[in-house]
């Protein structure tokens, strides 16, 4: 009996159970939305009848049974993404990732702000389209989605969608944040200079998109102190390379600074810890990293409009990996303390105006 009574306590609440099978119903299932590894799609373990904890893609509290994970990336959904999805009933749900789906370019639910304790959203690659939804209050207005006051958002992914509009400047609410990767979309925005105080932000991704303007710090006290990795390629970026920022690099300046064996980052649930990814553009190709090893540093400026000197500073970050700094309109030489970069596996400094340049 005690037995019993115990199991039964992992069994997802009814509600939940219902609230996903609704869900299942709102798309159907095509395989050829994207080449996965595997080859089948995550819902189709989904049945009446059986504990919803023990679903595919979904976890759920070891104590109270609710759902508070799901992960239906690469499960071939195809169709649009209601706005009234009975999804959003999850309201104990912390990490959602919907990556590598077919939503027919939906616009982002802004009840998706509904997730308060949500850490970690991943819907890239999934076809939505639109601005970042807003609202004052409740879902009117100027103020973004989500980003409310005490926002716990670690890792947002909106990589390789067709979102437009402006980044939210609310996002300065989610102090935990660790990951941002809005690549590959459409926003049109200048530089946001607003994430600087970001206590804990690692990785920073805005490339292919339509951002403008300079790169400067407008702050005297140090900015991004744990950026590791900062991809601005590929936008319309103009004037000087960013010395401030790149001064207060602290993150990437020490490769042993903390001590002990590299790390992978990860989001932690109650359920289980979801590793990072990170997708690296080099020399026009993509390559996937599976994990972000907390070691890793790189940075890619490259096919903006930057101008001027690469600054001296640039050598002091001794820990980076990978530097890009390719089309734009650098001129002068290279600064001898490029060669202080001693852990560089990738260099790209070609298509500028330097003197001695590499090819």
């Amino acid at each position: 009996m005690h037995a019993s009574s115990f199991s039964t306590m992992h069994l997802c609440p009814h509600e939940e159970a219902l609230a996903l099978l609704q869900f299942k119903t709102s798309f159907s299932i095509d395989y050829t939305v994207h080449h996965c590894e595997q080859n089948y799609s995550k819902i189709e373990s989904w049945k009446e009848g059986i504990d919803c904890c023990s679903w595919d893609g979904v976890s759920c509290d070891n104590v109270t049974g609710h759902v508070i994970a799901l992960n239906l990336s690469c499960s071939f959904l195809y169709g649009t993404f209601p706005s009234n999805s009975t999804l959003f009933f999850l309201r104990n749900l912390q990490s959602l990732n919907l990556a590598l789906n077919d939503f027919r370019l939906s616009k982002i639910p802004p009840e998706i702000s509904l997730f308060t304790r949500l850490k970690h959203l991943n819907i890239s690659y999934s076809q939505f389209s639109g601005a970042i939804p807003f609202h004052a209050n409740y879902f009117d207005g100027n103020i973004p989605f989500g980003f409310a006051e005490g926002c716990g958002l670690r890792n947002l992914n909106l990589h390789g969608n067709q979102v437009d509009g402006l980044l939210p400047m609310s996002l300065v609410n989610c102090r935990m944040l660790e990951v941002l990767d809005v690549g590959n979309n459409n926003i049109s925005d200048t530089f946001p200079h607003w994430l600087e105080s970001l206590p804990h932000l690692q990785v920073l991704l805005l490339r292919s998109n339509k951002f403008h303007g300079s790169v400067q710090s407008t702050k005297e006290s140090p900015s991004f102190p744990k950026l590791r990795v900062l991809d601005l390629s590929s936008n319309y970026f103009v004037g000087a390379l960013p010395v401030r920022y790149i001064e207060n690099f602290n993150a990437m300046m020490d490769p042993h600074k903390d001590g002990g064996s590299p790390e992978y980052m990860m989001v932690s649930t109650k359920a289980n810890p979801y590793q990072y990814s990170l997708v690296v553009t080099w020399k026009g190709f993509d390559y996937e990293l599976q994990g972000i090893l907390t070691l890793f540093s790189s940075i890619n400026l490259s096919n903006n409009m930057f101008e001027g000197e690469i600054p001296d500073v640039i050598g002091k970050l001794s820990s980076l990996k990978a530097l890009d700094l390719s089309y734009n309109n650098l001129t002068g030489h290279i600064p001898p303390s490029v060669g202080n970069l001693t852990n560089l596996e990738w260099l790209d400094l070609s298509s500028n105006k330097l003197g001695g340049e590499n090819s």
